[in-house]
């Protein structure tokens, strides 16, 4: 076979491989947009389920497919930040319903940081004094993200318990930002205050300062 063979074989089979990976990624597109669309169409037609159980009390649900009641689950916690009173304690009473925080307490165990991060955000929306402590665990997590996620879980739950875990975790070895820190804190509120004066005797002066700053926002005169 000729140089020229050769480069017209080469030829052929590079335009082949270029023409075969276009093809791949149309259809993959392709795909993905078809999968978009209906997980929207299922989302659409789940919504007016979460809003009944929110406005009209509706306490049982009709028969779903686990896919769509996985679906049902995404859409009640995404719902939850955004509904309070009676409307969000439905939806904490149908996540709890479908072990949805049995699920997150497993998760905040698994190798993936994402699904650690995801597991705290939901323990955190739920709103339970029950998760606090192994939220408090995450506070020492590998990963970053996972750390700042679990801590403002803990100052949306606002149990005062957590408020010596989270001065620590300042200066622990794999510390959580000041900020992150000083958010859970306010959310927490005056509850706090106790453990934040037993805090000004600490021997870490970034647990000492943050205790100081928060008793003075709270106005802990008690504090002075």
């Amino acid at each position: 076979m000729t140089t020229l063979e050769l480069l017209r074989w080469a030829t052929i089979i590079v335009v082949g491989a270029n023409v075969g990976l276009l093809l791949v990624t149309v259809v993959h597109r392709v795909a993905s947009l078809l999968w978009r669309r209906r997980r929207e169409q299922v989302r659409s037609a789940l919504r007016p389920l979460l809003i009944r159980l929110m406005v009209d009390g509706v306490t049982t649900l009709p028969p779903l497919t686990r896919r769509r009641m996985t679906m049902l689950e995404v859409i009640a916690t995404d719902f939850l930040g955004k509904v309070r009173g009676e409307a969000r304690q439905a939806l904490v009473t149908l996540l709890r319903e479908r072990g949805a925080d049995r699920v997150a307490l497993r998760r905040l165990r698994w190798p993936g940081a994402f699904g650690r991060a995801a597991a705290a955000e939901l323990l955190g929306s739920i709103g339970t004094f029950d998760h606090v402590g192994p939220l408090v665990a995450r506070l020492g997590d590998r990963d970053p993200e996972v750390r700042r996620v679990a801590c403002r879980s803990i100052g949306r739950i606002g149990d005062p318990v957590a408020v010596g875990p989270m001065l620590r975790a300042l200066d622990a070895l794999r510390p959580v930002p000041f900020g992150v820190v000083a958010v859970a804190l306010l959310r927490t509120g005056p509850p706090a205050t106790p453990a934040l004066r037993t805090a000004l005797g600490d021997e870490s002066a970034s647990a000492r300062a943050m205790a100081a700053e928060m008793l003075g926002v709270h106005g802990a005169v008690e504090a002075t």
